[in-house]
């Protein structure tokens, strides 16, 4: 694989939602059907847990079980993947970041913690902190207003 930067990370990514049942329980039927499907079409790449907006909502158990389906489901077509790991505190997005990691995707995207605004020097520690203890895999910082630090090139 090669590294991921802004040059190779092309074509359009299918960022699809998740299905649950009427007891908040994951439609593990329709989720793996609908992955499918769009894996089908060969779009430039397919993530999950960022845009749809669970990531948030999920403990860890729930991540695993919604990360191995996806994996089982959408690395057999050879289709690029990306795994939502944001998290409210940053031993949580490695957590996750390294899952998906072991799992077999090889590009994450972390959002900036954002129960409270960061400072710039929290900025700085959180993403060095995802470096250290991951240094290996590819991260796209999520940046949206709702993590109350909107980042631009500048930052």
């Amino acid at each position: 694989m090669k590294n991921l930067t802004a040059g190779n990370l092309e074509g359009i990514w299918a960022g699809p939602p998740l299905f649950w049942d009427e007891k908040f329980q994951l439609d593990e039927k329709n989720t793996v059907e609908n992955f499918q499907r769009i894996c089908k079409i060969r779009p430039g790449g397919i993530y999950i847990l960022g845009s749809s907006g669970e990531f948030y909502t999920l403990d860890f158990g729930e991540f695993k079980e919604i990360v191995n389906i996806f994996i089982e489901t959408v690395l057999p077509f050879r289709i690029p993947t990306m795994i939502g790991c944001g998290a409210t505190n940053t031993f949580e997005t490695i957590r996750r970041m390294q899952y998906a990691w072991e799992k077999g995707v090889k590009r994450v995207q972390v959002v900036l913690p954002y129960w409270s605004e960061l400072s710039d020097k929290e900025i700085l520690k959180f993403f060095y902190d995802l470096y250290e203890s991951s240094s290996d895999i590819p991260i796209i910082h999520y940046n949206i207003p709702r993590a109350k630090r909107f980042l631009t090139g500048e930052d």
